[in-house]
């Protein structure tokens, strides 16, 4: 058997809102580790929400959800994938609250929300979703993995506030570093759990960057580290320190290839969905008419306009809320 992993982010350019990387890992047969998994698992998953009928809809969320505030679609496909890698898919509640939702992709560090008086009752706050036919969508991808010897290992969410974000952008310099550093908190994890087995970790390329050796032996200083291709494209290498080793393929627009990183930026995407809404419901609050935002740059500076104009905005909560790049 062969574990896949899939590493995708969310909310890297903004000006507002988190940044978020998250990560899905599959465990398939050894036979197929090369055959697509929207290929095998075509009677659960779809690409598209239309003519789905029923199944889960996977893809780059950036396809999938354009509508600020309704991260229903991405809801469905992040608790259905979710549910099916229980031992029953009808066993699992579905989650009430944001804090159900995040222990569920296994984020254990509710801690960095403190100080946000955005997010004071961030882990309290019910989910927004239909959840009708979640359960059947569950159900369906259940027994099709079952059918096919597959199995969903585990998904799970970093979600990096602005502060936290200030912090480590300052520290380092570069905001590129801090995404990589936090893809590595995703790599180390499979590395941890997985390394005895055929492990493969597929994560988007980032930026313009070909050569990861370097930061890989950082990771790893001590394994072997042999880059197996390098072109424009693809990054691969294998990396060995004694009885473990793994595959890293760094991939252009590996959403759109991979299956394993198009739910990893569902994830990443549904996260900061709702952490951007609960932004916005705290200013709202505050300010009569203000227009919600998504957090990308130029509607993100009339967000903050309008915050100044109602005097809400003031430099106490600057670093807590805006990014420096």
């Amino acid at each position: 058997m062969a574990v896949i992993v899939g590493i995708d982010e969310a909310g890297y350019g903004p000006l507002l809102g988190p940044l978020v990387v998250s990560s899905s890992a599959i465990r398939v047969p050894d036979d197929v580790l090369s055959v697509s998994l929207w290929q095998l698992l075509e009677d659960a998953v779809s690409l598209t929400k239309k003519g789905s009928k029923g199944r889960i809809v996977i893809n780059d969320s950036k396809k999938l959800h354009h509508s600020a505030g309704d991260y229903s679609l991405l809801a469905r496909s992040v608790l259905a994938c979710r549910a099916a890698a229980t031992e029953s898919a009808a066993e699992m509640p579905l989650p009430k609250s944001i804090g159900e939702l995040l222990k569920l992709l296994n984020f254990d560090n509710p801690d960095c929300f403190n100080g946000y008086l955005w997010y004071q009752n961030l882990l309290s706050e019910n989910l927004s979703y239909d959840d009708s036919d979640i359960s059947i969508a569950a159900s369906s991808m259940w027994r099709t993995m079952r059918k096919l010897n597959i199995s969903i290992e585990y998904m799970y969410a970093i979600p990096m506030p602005v502060g936290q974000y200030n912090d480590a952008v300052e520290l380092t310099g570069n905001k590129s570093v801090v995404l990589f550093n936090q893809a590595c908190k995703h790599i180390f994890y499979a590395w941890e759990n997985y390394s005895h087995e055929k492990l493969n970790i597929v994560i988007d390329k980032q930026g313009g960057r070909s050569n990861y050796r370097d930061k890989l032996q950082k990771i790893f200083p001590y394994a072997q580290i042999n880059e197996l291709k390098r072109t424009p494209h693809l990054s691969s290498y294998h990396i060995v320190d004694g009885k473990r080793s793994m595959k890293t393929h760094f991939i252009a627009k590996g959403d759109q290839k991979q299956l394993t990183v198009a739910l990893a930026s569902l994830i990443s995407k549904l996260v900061r969905e709702i952490m951007v809404e609960q932004l916005n419901k705290y200013f709202i609050s505050r300010v009569t008419g203000l227009k919600p935002t998504a957090g990308y740059y130029q509607d993100g500076m009339r967000f903050l306009d309008d915050l100044k104009a109602a005097n809400v905005y003031s430099l106490n909560i600057d670093h807590l809320l805006v990014r420096k790049k």
